[in-house]
């Protein structure tokens, strides 16, 4: 579409050269169509109906019990949070809050609490918005010293505050009882040639407590030292996800690429790669007893799942390795076990949509995974299936 109107103003832009016009008049014309593009090509990227690929949800993710679902809408020149209740119950939810318009929401991500969750929603000015679905208000805004765009929220239960992380590389950690900033940082202070963080993590390394700062590469960075401990490689492409895995591993994932990465901590090689048929948009884990499911939703829209992800590692960590044969030893890689596609019953298609429904959050909780996707562009229907069955 936006090569098609570049194709035309070129066009037009020959022809007045062609014909020689007046040159004050010419010179005019062009500064007028280059104009005109721009705002064509951003109309083309922004405006909800011409968003046909991605559709109307900026994103969506379930909380930590997998019982409440938050999603990011486009809704005609507002953005739009909707939490909802997979099941019904006298304790469900089922809430919409419209953001104000110079709002836009980039990124969200749940605050666990004892008493009352809470939603971290990261803006494109620079602020994060504290949002309680059970009272459907804005509670605090949390704003940083820049105006630029915050990328991911992360609480963290070892720290027991808040990260979030920006488009030019600053780090912020918040004190979410008082909802003051407790520290910040630039991360090219202490890491040369990384200018944007896109994913923030925490985890304990050498019982002291450590970021996973997620760029191109994956930084493991001491936050009281405040110094580069290791890096991991693997990813070309910005990173998407970081998970911490309670095992000193974790899964990594990078926009426009097929592969998740596991690595352990102590290591900076990837310890084995899990392989899509095409690009990670997001994925989950979950660990019961010596089982283990990996789930990645891929940018069609399709589920693949990975059984037992974590049993190669186990078994490659505990079993040691000649030196002479060390340099043998590659990378595992495996392809998944599983896939789901969604579509409706031929009897019911009655647009393209229909035959094959976007996927667009997952969850693993127990030994459950639960999925979403919307019908009709606005309605989200639930559905879930047993990783592990009576038989294990």
């Amino acid at each position: 579409y936006s090569r098609r109107i570049y194709n035309n103003l070129t066009f037009v832009y020959f022809k007045f050269f062609f014909f020689q016009v007046n040159p004050i008049f010419f010179y005019s014309i062009r500064s007028f169509l280059k104009k005109l593009l721009f705002f064509l090509l951003s109309f083309t990227i922004t405006h909800p109906f011409l968003r046909i690929m991605s559709g109307p949800i900026i994103c969506s993710k379930f909380d930590q019990s997998g019982n409440y679902l938050a999603t990011g809408m486009v809704a005609l020149d507002s953005h739009q949070v909707k939490v909802q209740s997979i099941t019904s119950s006298q304790a469900s939810l089922n809430t919409s809050f419209t953001l104000e318009k110079s709002n836009k929401l980039v990124n969200l991500a749940w605050i666990p609490s004892d008493s009352i969750q809470l939603l971290a929603l990261c803006l494109s000015k620079g602020s994060i918005l504290i949002y309680s679905p059970q009272t459907n208000e804005i509670v605090l805004e949390l704003i940083s010293s820049a105006n630029v765009s915050i990328l991911d929220f992360h609480y963290s239960t070892t720290t027991r505050t808040g990260w979030s992380c920006d488009i030019e590389g600053n780090v912020y950690e918040w004190d979410l009882n008082s909802y003051l900033l407790v520290d910040s940082f630039k991360v090219n202070e202490y890491i040369e040639s990384v200018d944007s963080i896109n994913r923030i993590s925490t985890v304990m390394f050498n019982s002291q407590p450590h970021l996973l700062l997620g760029s191109n590469a994956v930084y493991l960075f001491n936050i009281k030292q405040r110094e580069l401990v290791k890096t991991f490689p693997g990813h070309i492409q910005p990173v998407n996800s970081i998970t911490a895995l309670n095992n000193d591993m974790f899964l990594t994932s990078a926009k426009g690429d097929r592969f998740v990465n596991l690595y352990q901590l102590d290591k900076t090689a990837t310890k084995a790669v899990f392989v899509g048929l095409s690009s990670v948009s997001s994925l989950s884990v979950s660990i019961k007893d010596d089982k283990s499911v990996l789930v990645i939703i891929n940018e069609e829209g399709d589920i693949e799942i990975f059984n037992n992800p974590l049993a190669d590692a186990k078994s490659q960590v505990s079993t040691p390795v000649p030196k002479k044969k060390r340099k043998q030893v590659g990378v595992s890689s495996r392809s998944f076990n599983a896939s789901i596609k969604l579509s409706r019953p031929e009897p019911e298609i009655k647009s393209p949509q229909d035959t094959h429904l976007f996927i667009n959050a997952v969850s693993t909780e127990d030994n459950l995974i639960t999925f979403t996707w919307l019908e009709n562009s606005t309605i989200p229907f639930f559905d879930t299936l047993k990783w592990i069955d009576e038989t294990g």
